[in-house]
Order: structure tokens, then sequence, then C-alpha cells
């Protein structure tokens, strides 16, 4: 099973200053090892995007990485793609739009 998965997937390489490979998981290749309080475990960083007036999701996301800090730009892509689409906004980040998040997206 290991030599099929080795043979049929490339490595996945890390992002930042130091771009190294990423340790594969066989089950879920796309998760990630993600320090929480009590241990580590594989799973997923969930994303969400809100309307502030209108109290409303209008993205949710869920990445295979450990931090938080690479997934502001897809996410934001993402939600211009979908206003454009939609016919709301050709390029909302022109109309003035205030994007705030919290400091797990600094880097």
């Amino acid at each position: 099973k290991v030599d099929r998965f080795l043979k049929t997937h490339s490595p996945r390489m890390g992002q930042g200053k130091r771009i190294k490979e990423v340790k594969s998981n066989l089950t879920d290749n796309e998760s990630a090892k993600m320090t929480t309080s009590k241990d580590t475990i594989q799973g997923y960083n969930g994303v969400a995007t809100v309307d502030k007036k209108h109290q409303i999701v209008i993205d949710a996301q869920a990445f295979g990485k450990g931090q938080e800090n690479h997934t502001l730009q897809p996410v934001l892509e993402t939600v211009e793609a979908r206003f454009k689409k939609l016919g709301i906004a050709d390029n909302i980040y022109q109309k003035g739009t205030v994007v705030t998040a919290d400091t797990g997206f600094a880097n």
C-alpha cells in the first residue's frame, strides 16, 4: 500500500521561508498535523468569511494546513470570484470594502 501511494502521489511541499516536504498521510493526504491544547491531531483548518452588515456566511473552506497564514489570499480570491459570477460586483475590493482577519492570518 505504501509503495503504491509513493508511486502515485508527488511530495507535498510546505510554504514559507523554508520550503520543505510535508509528511504525508496514506488515509487523507490533504489533511495536516495540527497542534491542539492537548495533543497533535490529523485534520483540517476551517475558515469562514462573514458579511458583517447582513450577518451571513458568504464563504467557508477547509484547508489541510495547520496554520491560517497562507489561507487568506485563496479565501479572498474565492469571495471575489463568487461576487463577480453572481453579478454583484466585478471587483469588490475596489469599492471600499473593509477586510478584517484575526492574528492567525498574519505572517
